[in-house]
């Protein structure tokens, strides 16, 4: 969702900006609660890991043929994407899953 909703670096900066915890009577977080919240931004905003690359290797063994066959249907279906991607005015991508990335923020 960061790509359509913004990046969080912004909520980072500023302890009086749309703070997570604000106690009563104050205007801003706590510095216990700005730099929990701080650690939180900065862990959802670097490079996660594509949706098409092979996690089977995390898996239990009874899961990894279910997993292979999710995974080789997404790189199918970003194929065709890609290729209706080329009669299109505007290429679009955002729900394409070879531009699409893992995360707990995602």
């Amino acid at each position: 969702m960061h790509i359509y909703a913004g990046n969080d670096s912004a909520y980072a900066r500023d302890p009086a900006f749309a703070g997570s915890i604000v106690l009563d009577g104050s205007l801003m977080m706590t510095p216990q609660y700005s730099y929990t919240h701080s650690m939180l931004i900065v862990a959802t905003v670097g490079k996660m890991p594509q949706m098409t690359e092979d996690f089977s290797h995390l898996l239990p063994a009874d899961a990894q043929g279910v997993w292979r066959e999710f995974n080789t249907s997404l790189v199918e279906l970003s194929k065709i994407i890609d290729e209706r991607n080329k009669s299109r005015p505007w290429v679009f991508n955002s729900m394409n899953p070879a531009h699409l990335v893992t995360s707990v923020a995602t």
